[in-house]
Parts: structure tokens; sequence; C-alpha cells
């Protein structure tokens, strides 16, 4: 009785829309042992400027066709957790909250983005591998 008590009350301490963070080093890593698929959703002009991480697929939030890429990209996944990464992070918590919402879930937020944030510095400053965008 006690234990259920306590995961009720635990059910309150984080707001439903909680999403799991991962630091960009080891979103690298979880992609490369499979755990993950990685999606960059900024805009392809940010992904030309800087290049996206290479181990990335780029799926800009700025389509109104990002519900139906991004369900591609799950089917083709199945089991896999999603992980969002953007500039310094604004945009994945956005995204997260709102497919949170919707529905989806085993979703990640590298809220340290490509550029640094109070999360962390980025993937760029850690110096992880990137790959540029074609014009």
């Amino acid at each position: 009785m006690r234990l259920i008590f306590i995961v009720f009350l635990l059910s309150f301490a984080l707001p439903a829309w909680a999403i799991e963070l991962m630091s960009a080093p080891d979103a690298r890593k979880a992609v490369q042992a499979g755990e993950i698929i990685l999606v960059d959703i900024r805009t392809p002009e940010e992904w030309r400027e800087t290049g996206i991480a290479d181990v990335a697929m780029p799926i800009t939030m700025h389509n109104n066709q990002f519900l139906s890429r991004l369900q591609t990209a799950i089917d083709e996944n199945p089991g896999k957790k999603i992980a969002f990464i953007c500039a310094v992070g604004g945009r994945t918590e956005y995204v997260t909250r709102e497919l949170k919402k919707r529905g989806y879930s085993n979703l990640i937020d590298v809220s340290e983005g490509m550029l640094g944030s109070a999360n962390g510095e980025g993937w760029i400053k850690r110096g992880l591998p990137i790959k540029q965008i074609a014009p």
C-alpha cells in the first residue's frame, strides 16, 4: 500500500510532458549502438550553414509534412527511441512536448543542441563529427 502511495505522489513530481534529456556525445553513442535515431529539426538554411550531426537525419520542423516524415522515420526504425536536436535546445523542447501531447513516446531531447546552451557545449564545440548538406 505504501509503495502505491509513493508511486502516486511521484506521478505529480514531474510534468506529464517530461522528456528524457541526453548529451550530444551520449546521443551519438546511442545512434551508433542502434538504440535511437537522431533527427535534426532545424531549417535547411541552418543545416547548410553548420552541417548536421554525422548520425542525424534532417527533418525540418518548419515544413507542413514534418509529422508524416517523422512517422516514416519511426516506421523504418521500429523499437528505437527518437532523439531531436536543434541549435540550442528551444525547438527540441517544444517539439518533444507537443509530440508527447499527441501520444508519441520514447522521445529524447538533445537539449544542448548543435551550438551549445546551458545544458552543454553543443555538438559542434565538442568536436563531434558533422556532415555537410548539399545546397
